[in-house]
Formats: structure tokens, sequence, C-alpha cells
């Protein structure tokens, strides 16, 4: 029979030898690196990537686009603003109503028609001096625009009135009432020529 002390010498020297290779095993395994994570374990998701951090690049790198917008049609930067402090220019003032023609007080004496030229022979009303006249020139603020064979045609403005002889009736006297009519300007049409004054 074996003695029950070298049975617990034998035990002791087995589990030193055990203790003695688990000492060596760890000090010759090098140690291994755990990552603990900052926020709470996620469940199952796998770890977040983070973007590289982003940085505006200078202004001077868009001059290019700034002198010639994507989105305007011309391709041309847009006019700055209007100071908001600069007084709005006013608009002009409407032009006044034409002054009315002065009235005709002339009677129509005499016509001639030559190689020289047309001469109409008128009095003022109320004188007995008669004045000759030639197409161009003006009386009374009137500018004697035509000289026909049976009246004159005066002209103002864009205001026309024509004087003709008197009637030869002895109830009737002084000058023959001036008919005053608006100038109207015929338009040639295509392929035509403009009307001519009568010679």
């Amino acid at each position: 029979m074996k003695r029950p002390g070298s049975t617990r010498i034998l035990a002791l020297s087995l589990f030193c030898l055990a203790m003695a290779a688990v000492l060596i095993w760890v000090t010759m395994t090098p140690p291994i690196a755990v990552l603990i994570p900052d926020g709470p374990p996620s469940s199952g998701a796998p770890p977040a990537v983070m973007a590289p951090q982003f940085s505006m690049p200078p202004l001077g790198t868009f001059s290019e686009i700034a002198a010639r917008p994507v989105f305007i049609p011309s391709r041309r930067p847009l006019p700055p603003p209007i100071p908001s402090n600069v007084p709005a220019v006013p608009p002009a003032p409407p032009q006044p109503p034409p002054a009315p023609p002065p009235p005709v007080n002339l009677t129509l004496v005499g016509i001639m028609i030559g190689a020289e030229g047309r001469y109409a022979v008128v009095r003022a009303g109320g004188s007995q001096i008669v004045t000759t006249l030639a197409e161009g020139q003006e009386i009374g603020g009137w500018t004697v625009f035509l000289i026909l064979p049976d009246r004159i045609v005066l002209r103002v403005a864009s205001v026309e009135t024509e004087i003709t002889f008197p009637a030869a009736t002895s109830t009737q006297q002084g000058p023959a009432p001036a008919v005053t009519r608006p100038v109207i300007v015929p338009t040639p049409q295509l392929g035509q020529n403009a009307p001519r004054r009568p010679s």
C-alpha cells in the first residue's frame, strides 16, 4: 500500500508543474489589443466610417463663374443694384398742347401765275393796302404753302386753311370765310411715287 503522505506530495508536485506551465505560456504569449468603443454598443451594426472634413476653397477660385453666370442667357454679370438712398428721377412733365393757330383775316384780291412763279395778292382785313405773296412767305403767323388758280393754301404747324376769292354779290361784304382743316400727308404705297404739288 502507498502511504497517504506520498500521494499528497505527488498531487502537489503536479499542481506546481501545471501552474509553472501556465505562467510560462502567459509570459511568452504577446498581449492582444482590445478596442473599447466610446459610445454604447450597437446592435450588430458595423462600425461607422468617418468622412474626411470638408474645407471651403477661397473665393478667388470662383471668379470665372461670377464673371460669366451660368443661369443667365447672356452670360453677363448682373448690374450692380441701385442704392436705395439715391432719389428717383421724376418723370418729365407732359408737353403743353400746341397753341391754336392765329385767326385768318385776309381777302384774296388776285392771283398771278407765270413763268417767273406764282404770286397771290391779298389785303388784310380793314386795310386798303395790298400785299403780294409768293409760296413760302409768311403773313399773320401763317405760311403760304400753295397758290392755286382760284385759292391759296396757308399752313401753320399741322393746320391748313384755304382762302378763296370773295363771292361776287352785292350783299356779301368782306373777305370770304377761310376753311381750316388739319394737314393730311398721304403715305405712298409700295411702287408708287409721292404726289407732287401742281405746277
